[in-house]
């Protein structure tokens, strides 16, 4: 029977609520309801029998037949839903395939083969993922070398440091920090700006993260609580003393200094970037910054000049080129120290990325090389050693290489 839907479901929704009725079909011509549905004068419906009495079939047993035409039976397919997942993935590629339009199923689809930027993100993405999951200790014991300049040592002075800071490189969930007086009054300066945050004025929200800092001071006086940056505070100040003491500097030429010494410090190499005999670049602090080392301008060495003969901003050129000497000379001689009779240490092996002494160089200029072969003496002891650089081989007494940290940088 062919019924608009309408009447199909209140058809379906009337046999289940009677569902051993013998239902039969009324046509509408004899359907004394439509006389109210579709409006009659109260005159003319006191004269209509239909009203009063229904159809007049229902007096006897002349129903209305009517003929159904049934449709042919239709074949029975059964069919069963199946995930087909591959257990493992054959390739990096697939991955990145994978990722991609993952990261874009909210997007209208676009037809076409994937780019290369698409590529570029889905990598990088998925390389955070493993690194965060595999190397998670790692991760938590990366350190760089960050300087910010005050103008003075106020808890104003820092809270701007501290808001720069973090706009430069993020919020940061635990802070430590000496125990000086401008510190500890930043610390409650801190805390009343936190509770301005909690509040609906979310403004400070960018500076400030929206739980509060677990801010630890290490004991008044006593450098050597803290450890990891106390120790990248000496290589700073230190040197940084020796070669500014006597030179007046404005903020912005002390600002300058402060940010390539940053450079220098987050130069320093940590550990080769692979095992690879033919790979001699090495892992610096800058690589988790800006994802490759630091390269300055290349510029005349000056440290040899009077500074009656410089400018102004070529003096700021040769208390940085200072710096590195310094920096550079002091870090290359405790790579260098071989304690014979103090303690043992362990003997330099095959793909050890070492830097080439040349007294007749720079620091800067010494080559970076691997170790391919070794030569030990009577005492079982490595005495030389053969190094492969990027150009050419060469045979050195392992006092004039300095080993780069491999393992605990």
């Amino acid at each position: 029977m062919d019924l608009k839907t309408f009447v199909q479901n209140r058809v379906a929704k009337i046999q289940e609520l009677y569902p051993n009725q013998l239902w039969r079909h009324v046509p509408s011509d004899q359907n004394p309801a439509h006389l109210v549905s579709r409006g009659v004068d109260p005159e003319e419906l006191l004269q209509q029998n239909l009203w009063f009495n229904g159809p007049t079939f229902f007096s006897g047993d002349d129903y209305p037949n009517r003929t159904i035409n049934c449709r042919e039976k239709l074949d029975e397919y059964n069919s069963e839903l199946k995930n087909c997942v591959n257990e493992q993935i054959e390739n990096f590629q697939s991955v990145l395939n994978i990722h991609v339009r993952g990261k874009f199923k909210g997007i209208n689809k676009v037809a076409g083969p994937l780019t290369t930027k698409e590529f570029e993100k889905a990598e990088t993405y998925l390389v955070k993922k493993v690194q965060e999951q595999e190397f998670s200790s790692d991760i938590n014991h990366l350190k760089t070398v960050h300087i910010e300049l005050v103008s003075d040592l106020t808890s104003q002075a820092f809270i701007a440091a501290l808001k720069r800071f973090m706009a430069r490189r993020g919020k940061c969930e635990k802070l430590f920090s000496d125990n000086g007086k401008n510190f500890v009054g930043a610390s409650n300066e801190i805390k009343k700006l936190l509770e301005i945050v909690r509040k609906p004025d979310e403004k400070l929200a960018n500076y400030l993260a929206a739980e509060e800092i677990e801010w630890k001071f290490i004991p008044a006086r006593s450098p050597n609580f803290g450890g990891l940056w106390e120790a990248a505070i000496k290589s700073s100040k230190y040197h940084l003393k020796r070669v500014v003491n006597g030179i007046n500097l404005t903020y912005e030429e002390l600002l300058t200094v402060t940010v390539q010494i940053e450079g220098i410090l987050n130069s320093r190499p940590l550990c080769p970037l692979s095992n690879n005999d033919d790979d001699f670049q090495v892992l610096t602090p800058a690589h988790f910054l800006i994802n490759r080392s630091l390269n300055s301008l290349e510029e005349p060495n000056l440290t040899k000049c009077k500074e009656s003969n410089l400018k102004k901003w070529q003096k700021i050129t040769k208390i940085v080129q200072l710096m590195w000497k310094f920096w550079s000379r002091n870090y290359l001689n405790r790579l260098q120290q071989r304690g014979k009779w103090m303690f043992e240490k362990n003997n330099v092996k095959i793909g050890d990325l070492v830097l080439i002494i040349e007294e007749n160089l720079p620091t800067y200029k010494w080559a970076l090389g691997r170790i391919v072969e070794l030569y030990y003496g009577e005492d079982k002891k490595v005495r030389f050693v053969k190094i492969k650089t990027q150009y050419s081989t060469c045979k050195r007494a392992i006092s004039k290489i300095c080993v780069l940290p491999m393992e605990d940088p």
